[in-house]
């Protein structure tokens, strides 16, 4: 092959993908790429501003879930100072069942002598 045959099929390729890019909607694709840029920049914002809420001092998601722990360890505290108090009332009210129990039995026991052996 010649260098005119190929400048020839060279110009011939050229111009069929001229049409071909000629059928294709560019304004269409440029729509939708500048569109796709403009939801780009609205995410991107939409980003920052949640980066803000979350990192925000005073309100941010962070800040709150320091302030959630920092409660729980404060509960904790009180829990194990609930649970002991606890326990020891319920040592107490068992004592003082049976001392109850005791003057029961013995109430009961001077009424059965009091009404038998009288």
């Amino acid at each position: 092959m010649s260098n005119k045959e190929l400048i020839a099929i060279l110009c011939a390729d050229i111009t069929h993908i001229k049409t071909k890019m000629e059928s294709v909607n560019l304004d269409k694709l440029e729509t939708q790429i500048s569109s796709l840029a403009e939801s780009q920049k609205e995410l991107l914002v939409t980003v920052k501003e949640v980066l803000n809420d979350i990192n925000n001092p005073e309100t941010g998601i962070i800040v709150s879930t320091n302030k959630n722990t920092e409660f729980r360890v404060t509960c904790e505290k009180d829990k194990k100072e609930t649970l002991n108090d606890f326990k020891q009332l319920q040592v107490w009210s068992s004592g003082v069942n049976k001392g109850l129990w005791v003057l029961y039995s013995a109430g009961v026991g001077i009424i059965i002598k009091l009404i038998f052996f009288n």
